[in-house]
């Protein structure tokens, strides 16, 4: 009767496993379709931050300008920040 229990046991762990993957697979699955119909913004590259149009490395002040541009910063920040690099 004890290894008939042990057998229920195991069997109960692997219930919980298979449920804990399908839960996450359905996570994935409703983020991924959240994210294609727009409600979800796509996360940017954050390499395209760090290297110019010709390829060369974009420069702090470089840096500092597209954040602004893209509307990450307010211009107080964009203030701040560009007097603390000219320092």
């Amino acid at each position: 009767m004890g290894h008939m229990q042990s057998w229920g046991a195991s069997l109960g762990i692997w219930w919980i496993i298979t449920g804990i993957f399908i839960l996450s697979v359905t996570i994935l699955i409703i983020y991924l379709l959240l994210q294609a119909v727009g409600i979800i913004p796509k996360r940017k590259n954050t390499s395209e931050l760090y290297i110019n149009e010709d390829g060369s490395p974009a420069s702090p002040l470089d840096i500092l300008n597209k954040r602004y541009a893209a509307g990450e910063i307010t211009e107080s920040e964009y203030e701040q920040i560009k007097k603390n690099i000219k320092s």
